[in-house]
């Protein structure tokens, strides 16, 4: 697993839902990853959020 599968777990959801996953949530989803490797995938998220067409 890497900041990618963190990433598609967060677009999934919000997508699905049409809400952001709390912190907590995803680090239940990825127990033992590494936390740079989740805070990467959260920055990705965040910045897709920002592209023209995103939430921002």
């Amino acid at each position: 697993m890497n900041r990618w599968a963190v990433y598609e777990f967060l677009k999934r959801r919000y997508m699905e839902s049409g809400y952001i996953p709390r912190l907590e949530e995803v680090l239940s989803a990825f127990p033992g990853l590494d936390y740079i490797e989740i805070g990467e995938g959260i920055e990705e998220f965040n910045a897709a959020l920002s592209w023209p067409g995103g939430e921002s």
